[in-house]
């Protein structure tokens, strides 16, 4: 399992970092090198776990401006400008 597989919330990994502690059972990703059985294992998997977010957060908010952009009415203001010189004028 990959850390930004379990969670893409920071607040929903401490949770469940916490709660292994609690129960006795650690996260070891052998792929990225973490163990949250160290200081810096935990350090590393919430330092995945932030990009994983911000990751999430650039989807998200790149989708949104896509669907904003095709809801925009269509017209001369919205097309595409292409340069008026070409083959045709050489």
């Amino acid at each position: 399992m990959r850390v930004d597989r379990a969670s893409r919330c920071t607040e929903d990994f401490a949770r469940l970092l916490r709660m292994s502690e609690e129960q006795g059972w650690w996260m070891i990703v052998t792929e990225m090198g973490i163990d949250t059985r160290s200081p810096m294992g935990k350090a590393m998997a919430h330092m995945a776990v932030v990009f994983a977010e911000l990751e999430r957060d650039f989807i998200r908010a790149h989708v949104q401006r896509q669907g904003r952009a095709t809801l925009e009415p269509a017209g001369p203001s919205n097309w595409l400008r292409h340069p008026t010189s070409g083959l045709a004028d050489l």
